[in-house]
């Protein structure tokens, strides 16, 4: 797959698939620049080469049409924060005239953001008309929004077509993701350590059953433990347990045997009442691992050569339950080994600790994050390379 390096850049103008998808007040007030932060070395390696750049992101989920509150427009004027030396414009169109005229009259070094990308139906369905049009507004196409890859979406996906391998290639964002999760997926320092937590066991099934042969563990925690522990007949109270995936749970804990480690204590609640034990009985409801699980599990982690983590421990949103994320995530923080962390909640919990910066690598992907590991590749990044 081609990076920046390996393009011409001479007179050109380059669309550049982002990743803006930030969190918003009422106000249309930016509350986190961290993915906007995460493309500029990228934007600055285009703009030092001259290059005009017509930006591309797509921004909750809007359904195929416009709605106000969705517009990158609040997006565009906290870009300009970042870029203050560069003239920095917004188009209110995704594709149409007004597009081209905009992306045409750019000079090097200036920047259009293109509006919402899910304001058109085209770029869930993949339609490559609508592709077509895009890549209409560029003669060089990069993606950098690795968060984005594991969809077959018109701007990541069927836009490949559209420009010839020597005019296409991954951004500096998606180049760092790429090196970090093959540190995992292609040749771990061994010995390998896997820690899955959150809400949902079928977002981690194909990841965790992925890892199985290669891991030396695999921790389980956040609600997720609760069916797996169900799955074993273990007494879990009124913990939330998906019951239509404990065969599923079953499968796997047949598959990895005694390499798949469950939280042995609980933090739960009743109520407005809050204890710590060993059993969950009835009306306790499991919402972080016990002291002991967590001192379990960071010793393991500190063990480990390698280590990836996704999904928090607990129910982060409430400080009560945020003990065993945060042991967690200072364990990372102290191992001597690789140490990679995806997920939109585990990224929270991370930034607020304060430990980014003691990681390998941070992961700006969720459901790219999961499927990189369970494929070892992503459709859009697929398309990148094809020939």
């Amino acid at each position: 797959m081609k990076t920046l390096t390996d393009l011409d850049l001479t007179d050109s103008r380059v669309l550049v698939r982002v990743d803006f998808n930030v969190p918003q007040n009422d106000d249309g007030k930016v509350l986190d620049d961290t993915r906007i932060r995460a493309a500029l070395p990228t934007l600055r390696h285009l703009l030092d080469k001259n290059a005009a750049c017509v930006l591309m992101s797509h921004l909750g989920r809007p359904k195929g049409e416009p709605v106000a509150h969705l517009s990158l427009a609040p997006v565009a004027e906290k870009l300009a924060e970042l870029l203050p030396d560069n003239r920095i414009r917004h188009c209110e169109e995704v594709v149409g005239a007004r597009a081209e005229e905009m992306a045409r009259s750019l000079s090097g070094g200036e920047i259009l953001l293109l509006e919402n990308l899910r304001f058109h139906p085209g770029e869930k369905s993949n339609d490559d008309g609508f592709a077509r049009d895009l890549a209409e507004l560029g003669d060089i196409y990069v993606n950098d929004a690795f968060a984005a890859c594991h969809r077959k979406h018109a701007s990541v996906h069927a836009i490949t077509k559209h420009f010839p391998a020597e005019k296409r290639a991954a951004g500096q964002l998606v180049e760092r993701e790429i090196e970090a999760l093959d540190k995992v997926v292609a040749n771990p320092q061994q010995p390998l350590l896997a820690v899955f937590g959150g809400a949902k066991v079928p977002d981690k099934l194909e990841a965790i059953e992925a890892l199985i042969d290669q891991a030396g563990q695999i921790l389980i925690g956040g609600a997720m433990a609760y069916t797996f522990l169900r799955a074993q007949g273990v007494s879990t109270g009124a913990s939330k347990v998906e019951e239509d995936r404990l065969d599923a749970a079953r499968e796997i804990l047949g598959k990895a045997g005694d390499k798949l480690l469950l939280p042995t204590d609980h933090v739960m609640s009743m109520e407005d009442e809050v204890r710590t034990g060993e059993e969950i009985t009835g009306d306790w409801m499991g919402m972080d691992i016990g002291p002991d699980t967590a001192d379990r599990y960071s010793e393991a982690i500190r063990k480990a050569a390698t280590v990836v983590w996704n999904g928090p421990m607990g129910k982060i949103e409430e400080e009560r339950f945020f003990s065993g994320t945060r042991q967690i995530a200072e364990a990372m923080a102290e191992s001597s080994g690789v140490t990679v962390v995806g997920g939109g909640e585990t990224g929270q919990a991370v930034h607020k600790i304060g430990v980014e910066d003691k990681l390998t690598h941070l992961s700006t992907g969720g459901g790219a994050f999961l499927d990189y590991l369970a494929h070892g590749s992503l459709p859009a990044l697929d398309a990148l390379k094809e020939d």
